[in-house]
């Protein structure tokens, strides 16, 4: 039966609080041992482990999330670069791995944080990176830049729920529901609003011209928990509302693309369904977005702030 107690249990002498490397019993027999047969298995294997302890605690501590994120020059342009080069790409020289296990040299981005001026990444865990937070709070700031704006357009254009929508005319959804005003805002996605704008800077809108941020629900079906097929459709922003967007850009005839407003909500009833946390993009929600985003590529299972 597993131990269930949250409690950490020795594997050499079954008692609960340390695990086998702390054990004091087992480190009084290695030392009687050490004693009367210093080459005996358990003390060998004991220093053995010790060793390798101490290497880890005291050897070249690199940090996963850096490794992932900061700018390299791999072995042969960096063996190729001239003085004046290698000068001007402001990176030093670190010594690493293969896939062969062969020792090479290569440019790896300085560390500028931390005030040693050598390679970035050396010398701290994920969860001291100083780079990881300060991505997290940039990453953050442009989110919540997106986010008034992105508020403000929902506000003065009375998008949200209570709103009723024009269907694109071509569009699957229009065929099945040309009268206008037929089906009605019932919700917004907020946590999908503002996330990717930072990669459109131009054109942040350019995304939601096919994202599906809302959920519309048929008049007579709003009060159902269940509405039937057909009587609900993730819909996006109302295109006469988006900035820059192409009058001629394709869009999905399989999406339920909004033109227009049939009718607007009010600000009040906006304002009522944006989550607290939302317009500056604390929320846990955003957070662990963004969070997941910067992780994506981080061979390592540690995630917490």
């Amino acid at each position: 039966m597993g131990n269930y107690s949250g409690t950490t249990r020795c594997g050499y002498c079954g008692e609960r609080g340390h695990n086998k490397a702390a054990c004091p019993k087992r480190k009084a027999r290695v030392e009687e041992l050490r004693a009367t047969d210093p080459d005996n298995y358990m003390v060998r294997e004991w220093d053995r482990k010790a060793q390798k302890r101490t290497e880890r605690a005291t050897g070249k501590r690199v940090c996963a999330y850096c490794q992932a994120h900061r700018e390299t020059k791999d072995s042969w342009d960096w063996r190729n670069m001239s003085e004046a080069e290698r000068a001007e790409s402001n990176m030093v020289e670190s010594t690493t791995k293969d896939r062969w296990g062969d020792k090479v040299t290569t440019g790896v981005e300085r560390d500028t944080l931390y005030g040693t001026d050598g390679e970035r990444g050396v010398g701290h865990s994920i969860r001291a990176c100083k780079y990881r937070k300060a991505d997290i709070a940039d990453r953050t700031s442009q989110v919540k830049t997106a986010r008034v704006r992105h508020m403000k357009r929902m506000v003065d254009n009375g998008i949200g729920p209570g709103a009723t929508v024009v269907f694109r005319e071509g569009s699957q959804v229009h065929d099945s529901a040309p009268t206008p005003g037929s089906f009605v805002i019932q919700s917004v996605n907020w946590g999908v609003l503002g996330l990717e704008d930072h990669k459109h800077v131009d054109t942040p809108d350019w995304i939601y011209g096919n994202q599906t941020v809302a959920r519309a629900v048929h008049v007579a079906h709003i009060f159902n928990p269940n509405p039937p097929y057909g009587m609900w459709h993730d819909v996006t922003l109302p295109a006469d509302t988006l900035d820059g967007l192409d009058a001629d850009r394709y869009v999905s005839r399989y999406t339920a693309s909004v033109i227009t407003l049939h009718r607007p909500t009010s600000a009040e009833k906006v304002r009522n369904s944006i989550p607290f946390g939302w317009a500056d993009a604390t929320d846990e929600a955003t957070q662990a977005a963004i969070l997941d985003t910067l992780m994506a590529d981080v061979k390592s299972r540690s995630k917490k702030k």
